[in-house]
């Protein structure tokens, strides 16, 4: 079971090898598919079974299988600063998934997000 925190990326076995790639597959992807509709990224979160989270302009956790979770945060650009996102995993990701897996658990719900947005108004 998780003991509670959230790990970004980089901090989970492996991370750092792969976070470059994570960045543009996953992050990168995640900020920008949010960025073209704010409104109907959240519907379609929320379509999803993503819980609202405060923090950040869009923040959502995900259940994966079992105990694991993650969470995707996305803040909306302004004069300063292009969109930017990160994506936490519950710390029991390094026991239970590789760092490959990590990104595929968030490829997929980034794909299913997108797919969504196509059927929400």
């Amino acid at each position: 079971p998780s003991g509670g925190s959230y790990k970004a990326f980089r901090e989970l076995p492996w991370g750092e090898v792969y976070v470059k790639p994570f960045d543009g597959r996953c992050i990168k992807r995640l900020a920008y598919k949010f960025s073209s509709d704010p409104e109907k990224y959240k519907k379609a979160a929320l379509l999803l079974g993503g819980r609202p989270l405060d923090h950040s302009d869009a923040g959502f956790e995900f259940d994966f299988t079992g105990e694991y979770t993650f969470r995707f945060y996305c803040w909306a650009a302004d004069d300063e600063f292009p969109p930017n996102s990160q994506i936490a995993f519950s710390d029991n990701f390094a026991i239970g998934f590789s760092a490959e897996d990590d990104v595929v658990v968030a490829e997929l719900m980034i794909t299913a997000i997108s797919a969504a947005m196509k059927t929400v108004e």
